[in-house]
């Protein structure tokens, strides 16, 4: 989406002013599309499973833990800031 946008800015024929259109669009095709293709039967791509209520708690891993103190802020924060 990034590079399609750039392109068009660049571009003699188009506006420069649209990629301020299809960067937006671009962006929420291709999440469309990856959902749709999630939740079909036989997927395209391979997508991690998110936890249900039948598999229990999440275990945060070492690897969490080290991450989130690399960042240095705890994740509601970051939930938070894009709220």
């Amino acid at each position: 989406a990034c590079a399609v946008s750039v392109l068009i800015n660049h571009d003699e024929n188009i506006p420069s002013n649209s990629s301020q259109i299809v960067y937006p669009v671009l962006l929420f095709g291709g999440g469309l599309l990856t959902y749709l293709d999630a939740h079909r039967s036989k997927p395209i791509g391979t997508y991690s499973k998110l936890p249900g209520q039948d598999d229990g708690p999440v275990v945060q891993t070492a690897l969490d833990r080290k991450l989130g103190y690399k960042i240095g802020m705890e994740i509601r924060h970051g939930i938070f800031m894009f709220l």
